[in-house]
Protein backbone atom coordinates (compact mmCIF):
# COMPACT_ATOMS: atom_id res chain seq x y z
CA UNK A 1 0.00 0.00 0.00
CA UNK A 2 1.59 3.76 -0.50
CA UNK A 3 2.79 4.91 1.99
CA UNK A 4 3.62 1.09 3.72
CA UNK A 5 7.10 1.13 5.41
CA UNK A 6 9.47 -1.73 3.30
CA UNK A 7 12.72 -2.36 4.81
CA UNK A 8 16.10 -2.70 2.39
CA UNK A 9 19.03 -5.27 3.07
CA UNK A 10 21.84 -3.11 3.14
CA UNK A 11 24.44 -6.02 4.30
CA UNK A 12 25.93 -4.90 6.90
CA UNK A 13 25.91 -5.17 10.50
CA UNK A 14 25.40 -1.77 12.89
CA UNK A 15 25.92 -3.21 16.64
CA UNK A 16 24.69 -0.02 18.29
CA UNK A 17 21.07 -1.23 17.51
CA UNK A 18 19.67 -4.61 19.16
CA UNK A 19 19.60 -7.86 17.32
CA UNK A 20 15.72 -7.63 16.65
CA UNK A 21 15.90 -3.98 15.46
CA UNK A 22 15.54 -3.85 11.72
CA UNK A 23 18.04 -0.91 11.17
CA UNK A 24 20.59 -3.02 12.33
CA UNK A 25 20.82 -5.00 8.81
CA UNK A 26 17.83 -2.56 7.09
CA UNK A 27 17.30 0.54 6.18
CA UNK A 28 13.61 2.35 6.08
CA UNK A 29 11.90 3.21 3.03
CA UNK A 30 8.55 3.92 2.05
CA UNK A 31 5.93 2.47 -1.17
CA UNK A 32 5.60 5.26 -3.33
CA UNK A 33 3.90 3.41 -6.01
CA UNK A 34 1.78 0.51 -6.95
CA UNK A 35 1.48 -1.43 -9.79
CA UNK A 36 -0.18 -5.01 -10.39
CA UNK A 37 2.86 -6.82 -10.91
CA UNK A 38 5.20 -4.43 -8.97
CA UNK A 39 5.80 -1.80 -6.49
CA UNK A 40 8.30 1.48 -6.15
CA UNK A 41 10.14 2.66 -2.76
CA UNK A 42 11.99 5.72 -2.36
CA UNK A 43 15.11 6.01 0.20
CA UNK A 44 16.66 9.24 1.55
CA UNK A 45 19.90 10.30 -0.03
CA UNK A 46 21.84 8.93 2.55
CA UNK A 47 19.95 5.28 3.19
CA UNK A 48 20.81 5.73 -0.73
CA UNK A 49 24.48 5.83 -0.30
CA UNK A 50 24.30 2.96 2.08
CA UNK A 51 22.52 0.59 -0.17
CA UNK A 52 24.87 1.17 -3.20
CA UNK A 53 28.08 0.75 -1.04
CA UNK A 54 30.05 -1.63 -3.24
CA UNK A 55 28.19 -1.11 -6.37
CA UNK A 56 30.07 -0.46 -9.56
CA UNK A 57 31.79 2.49 -10.11
CA UNK A 58 29.46 4.26 -12.77
CA UNK A 59 27.60 7.65 -13.31
CA UNK A 60 24.17 6.29 -12.36
CA UNK A 61 23.67 2.92 -10.47
CA UNK A 62 23.41 -0.03 -11.54
CA UNK A 63 20.11 -1.31 -12.86
CA UNK A 64 19.56 -5.00 -11.95
CA UNK A 65 16.18 -5.21 -14.28
CA UNK A 66 13.80 -8.04 -15.53
CA UNK A 67 15.30 -11.03 -16.33
CA UNK A 68 14.01 -14.80 -16.90
CA UNK A 69 16.04 -17.90 -16.58
CA UNK A 70 15.44 -20.00 -19.75
CA UNK A 71 17.80 -23.17 -21.06
CA UNK A 72 20.51 -21.08 -23.29
CA UNK A 73 18.53 -18.61 -24.71
CA UNK A 74 18.35 -15.07 -24.50
CA UNK A 75 16.21 -12.27 -23.67
CA UNK A 76 15.20 -9.04 -25.21
CA UNK A 77 13.29 -7.53 -22.51
CA UNK A 78 13.63 -3.82 -23.66
CA UNK A 79 13.14 -2.00 -20.33
CA UNK A 80 14.42 1.34 -19.96
CA UNK A 81 14.16 3.80 -16.79
CA UNK A 82 15.34 7.19 -17.00
CA UNK A 83 17.27 8.82 -14.10
CA UNK A 84 16.72 11.87 -12.60
CA UNK A 85 20.01 12.98 -15.07
CA UNK A 86 18.02 12.12 -18.50
CA UNK A 87 20.37 9.83 -18.78
CA UNK A 88 18.72 5.82 -19.79
CA UNK A 89 19.81 2.39 -18.96
CA UNK A 90 18.41 -0.69 -21.21
CA UNK A 91 18.49 -4.39 -20.38
CA UNK A 92 19.73 -6.09 -23.22
CA UNK A 93 19.74 -9.11 -22.46
CA UNK A 94 20.95 -12.36 -20.24
CA UNK A 95 22.59 -15.75 -21.29
CA UNK A 96 21.57 -18.99 -19.42
CA UNK A 97 24.16 -20.67 -18.51
CA UNK A 98 26.33 -21.70 -15.30
CA UNK A 99 28.03 -18.10 -14.70
CA UNK A 100 25.68 -15.69 -16.48
CA UNK A 101 26.67 -12.46 -17.61
CA UNK A 102 23.62 -9.57 -16.88
CA UNK A 103 24.48 -6.64 -19.81
CA UNK A 104 23.72 -3.07 -19.36
CA UNK A 105 23.60 -0.07 -22.21
CA UNK A 106 23.44 3.63 -21.17
CA UNK A 107 21.75 5.73 -24.04
CA UNK A 108 22.88 3.07 -26.34
CA UNK A 109 27.23 3.20 -25.96
CA UNK A 110 28.74 2.28 -22.58
CA UNK A 111 28.14 -1.57 -21.55
CA UNK A 112 28.42 -2.91 -18.28
CA UNK A 113 28.37 -6.29 -17.04
CA UNK A 114 27.75 -8.61 -13.74
CA UNK A 115 28.25 -11.72 -13.26
CA UNK A 116 25.97 -14.09 -11.51
CA UNK A 117 25.47 -17.16 -11.07
CA UNK A 118 21.64 -18.06 -12.56
CA UNK A 119 19.46 -20.90 -11.22
CA UNK A 120 17.55 -23.30 -12.87
CA UNK A 121 13.79 -22.14 -12.65
CA UNK A 122 12.53 -21.66 -15.66
CA UNK A 123 9.27 -19.67 -14.84
CA UNK A 124 10.90 -17.27 -12.38
CA UNK A 125 10.96 -13.72 -12.87
CA UNK A 126 12.89 -11.05 -10.37
CA UNK A 127 12.58 -7.33 -10.98
CA UNK A 128 14.74 -5.27 -9.13
CA UNK A 129 16.03 -1.65 -10.98
CA UNK A 130 16.96 1.60 -9.27
CA UNK A 131 16.40 5.48 -10.31
CA UNK A 132 17.60 7.62 -8.35
CA UNK A 133 16.26 6.97 -4.63
CA UNK A 134 13.43 4.91 -5.93
CA UNK A 135 13.52 1.09 -5.97
CA UNK A 136 11.37 -0.89 -7.89
CA UNK A 137 10.32 -4.88 -6.96
CA UNK A 138 8.46 -7.45 -8.58
CA UNK A 139 4.79 -7.84 -6.74
CA UNK A 140 4.97 -11.86 -4.54
CA UNK A 141 3.19 -13.46 -6.92
CA UNK A 142 3.20 -11.20 -9.95
CA UNK A 143 0.35 -11.54 -11.30
CA UNK A 144 -0.23 -15.35 -10.67
CA UNK A 145 -2.89 -16.12 -9.15
CA UNK A 146 -3.84 -18.16 -6.33
CA UNK A 147 -4.30 -21.54 -9.02
CA UNK A 148 -1.69 -20.88 -10.79
CA UNK A 149 0.35 -20.43 -7.65
CA UNK A 150 -0.38 -24.09 -6.30
CA UNK A 151 0.33 -25.90 -9.31
CA UNK A 152 3.57 -24.09 -9.84
CA UNK A 153 4.30 -25.46 -5.96
CA UNK A 154 3.70 -28.73 -6.63
CA UNK A 155 5.11 -28.75 -10.18
CA UNK A 156 8.56 -27.22 -8.56
CA UNK A 157 8.38 -29.13 -5.50
CA UNK A 158 12.02 -30.12 -4.42
CA UNK A 159 13.93 -31.47 -2.28
CA UNK A 160 17.56 -32.48 -0.91
CA UNK A 161 19.16 -35.46 0.25
CA UNK A 162 20.54 -36.42 3.20
CA UNK A 163 23.89 -37.51 1.50
CA UNK A 164 23.70 -33.47 0.51
CA UNK A 165 23.65 -31.91 3.77
CA UNK A 166 26.65 -30.80 5.22
CA UNK A 167 27.94 -28.75 7.94
CA UNK A 168 28.93 -26.18 6.37
CA UNK A 169 25.38 -25.94 4.61
CA UNK A 170 23.65 -25.87 8.39
CA UNK A 171 26.18 -23.12 9.51
CA UNK A 172 25.36 -20.31 6.83
CA UNK A 173 22.20 -18.59 6.49
CA UNK A 174 20.87 -16.18 3.25
CA UNK A 175 20.86 -12.95 4.65
CA UNK A 176 22.55 -11.89 7.60
CA UNK A 177 26.27 -11.80 9.02
CA UNK A 178 28.02 -14.89 8.14
CA UNK A 179 25.81 -15.63 4.95
CA UNK A 180 26.38 -18.12 2.34
CA UNK A 181 26.06 -17.26 -1.39
CA UNK A 182 22.68 -18.14 -2.08
CA UNK A 183 23.25 -18.45 -5.84
CA UNK A 184 23.99 -21.57 -6.50
CA UNK A 185 22.34 -23.33 -3.49
CA UNK A 186 18.64 -24.09 -5.37
CA UNK A 187 20.85 -26.49 -7.42
CA UNK A 188 21.49 -28.53 -4.35
CA UNK A 189 18.27 -29.89 -4.11
CA UNK A 190 16.57 -31.71 -6.76
CA UNK A 191 12.97 -31.93 -8.38
CA UNK A 192 10.73 -34.41 -6.50
CA UNK A 193 9.98 -37.55 -8.90
CA UNK A 194 6.04 -38.09 -9.38
CA UNK A 195 4.91 -39.99 -6.86
CA UNK A 196 7.79 -39.69 -4.76
CA UNK A 197 6.80 -38.12 -0.94
CA UNK A 198 9.49 -36.30 0.98
CA UNK A 199 10.80 -38.13 3.84
CA UNK A 200 10.77 -34.87 6.50
CA UNK A 201 10.28 -31.31 6.48
CA UNK A 202 13.14 -29.58 8.24
CA UNK A 203 11.98 -26.77 10.78
CA UNK A 204 14.63 -24.97 12.45
CA UNK A 205 15.95 -22.08 13.62
CA UNK A 206 19.12 -20.97 11.83
CA UNK A 207 20.37 -19.27 14.66
CA UNK A 208 20.79 -22.13 16.48
CA UNK A 209 23.68 -24.58 17.13
CA UNK A 210 24.67 -25.81 13.25
CA UNK A 211 26.47 -28.82 14.95
CA UNK A 212 24.42 -29.98 17.36
CA UNK A 213 21.49 -30.14 14.39
CA UNK A 214 24.20 -31.44 11.74
CA UNK A 215 24.87 -34.45 14.48
CA UNK A 216 21.21 -34.90 15.22
CA UNK A 217 20.40 -35.28 11.59
CA UNK A 218 23.63 -37.85 10.99
CA UNK A 219 22.05 -39.65 13.74
CA UNK A 220 18.41 -40.04 11.90
CA UNK A 221 19.99 -40.58 8.58
CA UNK A 222 21.84 -43.37 9.65
CA UNK A 223 18.47 -44.57 11.54
CA UNK A 224 16.52 -44.03 8.86
CA UNK A 225 19.06 -46.38 6.91
CA UNK A 226 18.86 -49.47 9.09
CA UNK A 227 14.63 -49.27 8.97
CA UNK A 228 14.46 -48.85 4.86
CA UNK A 229 17.49 -49.34 3.14
CA UNK A 230 17.75 -45.74 1.99
CA UNK A 231 18.77 -42.42 3.23
CA UNK A 232 16.01 -40.17 3.53
CA UNK A 233 14.86 -36.73 1.77
CA UNK A 234 14.19 -33.57 2.86
CA UNK A 235 12.54 -30.21 2.58
CA UNK A 236 15.15 -27.70 3.50
CA UNK A 237 14.04 -23.93 2.95
CA UNK A 238 17.38 -22.54 1.30
CA UNK A 239 18.19 -25.32 -1.23
CA UNK A 240 14.50 -26.14 -2.36
CA UNK A 241 13.01 -22.51 -2.61
CA UNK A 242 14.46 -20.58 -5.15
CA UNK A 243 16.13 -17.54 -3.64
CA UNK A 244 15.22 -15.35 -6.86
CA UNK A 245 11.06 -15.91 -6.20
CA UNK A 246 11.66 -16.16 -2.14
CA UNK A 247 8.38 -14.45 -1.46
CA UNK A 248 6.30 -16.86 -3.91
CA UNK A 249 8.02 -19.80 -2.40
CA UNK A 250 7.10 -18.58 1.15
CA UNK A 251 3.51 -18.45 0.01
CA UNK A 252 2.91 -21.84 -0.35
CA UNK A 253 4.72 -23.08 2.41
CA UNK A 254 1.66 -25.06 3.50
CA UNK A 255 1.92 -27.23 0.45
CA UNK A 256 5.80 -27.95 0.88
CA UNK A 257 4.96 -29.32 4.60
CA UNK A 258 1.84 -31.03 3.52
CA UNK A 259 3.84 -32.93 0.92
CA UNK A 260 7.11 -34.45 3.28
CA UNK A 261 5.46 -37.52 5.37
CA UNK A 262 6.89 -36.49 8.84
CA UNK A 263 8.10 -32.52 10.13
CA UNK A 264 11.59 -32.73 12.05
CA UNK A 265 11.74 -30.53 14.74
CA UNK A 266 15.06 -29.19 15.78
CA UNK A 267 14.41 -27.53 18.59
CA UNK A 268 17.04 -25.33 19.80
CA UNK A 269 17.14 -22.45 22.19
CA UNK A 270 16.28 -19.71 19.90
CA UNK A 271 13.32 -22.08 18.08
CA UNK A 272 10.54 -20.32 19.97
CA UNK A 273 12.13 -16.69 19.48
CA UNK A 274 11.65 -17.21 15.46
CA UNK A 275 8.67 -16.40 13.66
CA UNK A 276 8.76 -18.57 10.59
CA UNK A 277 9.52 -21.49 12.75
CA UNK A 278 6.09 -21.07 15.23
CA UNK A 279 4.46 -20.39 11.54
CA UNK A 280 5.49 -24.33 10.48
CA UNK A 281 4.12 -25.57 13.52
CA UNK A 282 0.96 -23.22 13.25
CA UNK A 283 0.70 -24.87 9.65
CA UNK A 284 1.16 -28.41 10.53
CA UNK A 285 -1.59 -27.56 13.37
CA UNK A 286 -3.71 -25.99 10.89
CA UNK A 287 -3.70 -28.18 7.98
CA UNK A 288 -3.07 -32.09 9.81
CA UNK A 289 -4.57 -31.24 13.10
CA UNK A 290 -5.52 -34.92 14.31
CA UNK A 291 -2.72 -36.62 12.99
CA UNK A 292 -0.39 -33.54 14.03
CA UNK A 293 1.51 -34.91 16.51
CA UNK A 294 1.52 -38.33 14.79
CA UNK A 295 3.51 -36.22 11.62
CA UNK A 296 6.06 -34.49 14.25
CA UNK A 297 9.33 -35.99 15.36
CA UNK A 298 10.74 -33.69 18.15
CA UNK A 299 14.36 -33.66 18.43
CA UNK A 300 15.56 -30.37 21.29
CA UNK A 301 19.07 -29.45 20.70
CA UNK A 302 19.74 -29.36 24.04
CA UNK A 303 17.22 -30.41 27.49
CA UNK A 304 13.80 -31.73 26.35
CA UNK A 305 12.43 -29.96 29.39
CA UNK A 306 13.79 -27.02 28.45
CA UNK A 307 12.97 -27.39 25.02
CA UNK A 308 9.24 -27.48 26.45
CA UNK A 309 9.22 -24.69 28.55
CA UNK A 310 10.86 -22.31 25.92
CA UNK A 311 7.95 -23.66 23.58
CA UNK A 312 5.53 -23.43 26.34
CA UNK A 313 6.01 -19.99 26.76
CA UNK A 314 5.76 -18.77 23.47
CA UNK A 315 4.36 -15.57 22.35
CA UNK A 316 3.83 -14.10 18.49
CA UNK A 317 4.70 -10.61 20.10
CA UNK A 318 8.28 -11.59 21.10
CA UNK A 319 9.29 -13.54 17.57
CA UNK A 320 10.59 -12.02 14.76
CA UNK A 321 12.14 -12.85 11.43
CA UNK A 322 15.24 -11.47 9.88
CA UNK A 323 13.86 -9.81 7.15
CA UNK A 324 11.47 -7.09 8.86
CA UNK A 325 9.59 -7.48 6.02
CA UNK A 326 8.27 -10.89 6.33
CA UNK A 327 7.80 -10.65 9.99
CA UNK A 328 5.36 -7.49 8.70
CA UNK A 329 3.36 -9.76 6.34
CA UNK A 330 3.38 -12.40 8.57
CA UNK A 331 2.35 -10.50 11.57
CA UNK A 332 -0.57 -8.96 9.23
CA UNK A 333 -2.19 -12.76 8.89
CA UNK A 334 -1.22 -13.66 12.78
CA UNK A 335 -3.46 -10.64 13.70
CA UNK A 336 -6.29 -11.10 11.31
CA UNK A 337 -6.24 -15.38 13.03
CA UNK A 338 -6.14 -13.66 16.50
CA UNK A 339 -2.45 -13.64 18.40
CA UNK A 340 -4.33 -15.38 21.16
CA UNK A 341 -5.75 -18.31 19.07
CA UNK A 342 -2.00 -18.95 17.38
CA UNK A 343 -0.01 -18.53 20.44
CA UNK A 344 -2.22 -21.54 21.88
CA UNK A 345 -1.78 -23.82 18.48
CA UNK A 346 1.79 -22.90 19.00
CA UNK A 347 1.63 -23.70 22.56
CA UNK A 348 0.64 -27.16 22.31
CA UNK A 349 3.25 -28.67 20.94
CA UNK A 350 5.02 -27.94 24.17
Amino acid sequence: QLGQTWWLHHGKDFQQYPPEDPRRNWVEAKVVKVSPNRFAVRVSDSMAQLLDAGQPNVSIRQVDSTWTVRQRSLIHQEDSHASAGGQQWRTVGLQRSVRSTLSYVMAGKRTISASRRSASYSQCLRTYSIIGNVRWFRMAGGGIDAQELLSMAHSTLRCIEWTDITLSLMQGAILGPGCVDASCLYEISRPVDEGETIDFFMSHSWHDDAAAKFEHLQRLGKAFYQKHKRYPTFWLDKVCINQSCISDGLRVLPVNVMACSKVLVLCGHTFSQRLWCAWELFVLFSFASEMASERAIWMPLHSRLSAHEELGSFDARSSHCYDPNDEARLTSVIRAIGIDDFNHRVRVWA
